[in-house]
């Protein structure tokens, strides 16, 4: 489908990074290797269905990365390949980015550290044994109110 040129294991082996960085166009697949699957992004809040939503992108990424705890996956794009838009993404394990304003995550800006440029990024390492290997969140159950609210309109649309 796509051109990789990368391939990361998570630290238990359970999820599988592909992705296309450096002169590639930085698209990412993520597989759960126990089902052999790609794993779905996000879920219908609603009715608790796969959205169908897979893989993303990260432009320009040069380094990449498992956490040692294997729940999120990080790319970075840095000097001096890149000298423009310095920074690190943070995707969960399924490959939804992770907003730069929740968990704590801070973004890099070139101007706040010049002449200094982002150089690497990399988590800081644990021996496997410090984090369990964990399966797949479940995705939300669709609760018997939230599935009548969804289908009263569709009746009241007939």
């Amino acid at each position: 489908k796509a051109h990789r040129n990368s391939i990361s294991w998570s630290p238990h082996g359970r999820f599988l990074s592909l992705g296309g960085f450096g002169n590639l166009a930085g698209g990412m697949d993520f597989w759960d290797v126990n089902k052999k699957k790609t794993m779905a992004q996000s879920y219908d809040p609603v009715t608790g269905a796969d959205t169908g939503a897979r893989g993303n992108t990260a432009n320009c990424a040069v380094g990449y990365g498992w956490s040692p705890d294997g729940r999120h996956f990080a790319v970075s794009t840095t000097s001096p390949r890149m000298n423009v838009d310095n920074g690190v993404r943070l995707y969960k394990y399924n490959g939804a980015e992770v907003a730069a304003s929740s968990a704590g995550v801070i973004g890099w800006s070139n101007d706040d550290y010049s002449p200094d440029k982002l150089l690497e990024a990399a988590f800081v390492p644990a021996p496997a044994s410090a984090y369990p290997d964990r399966p797949q969140t479940p995705p939300p159950r669709k609760s018997a109110g939230a599935a009548a609210s969804a289908a009263t309109p569709a009746a009241a649309a007939a």
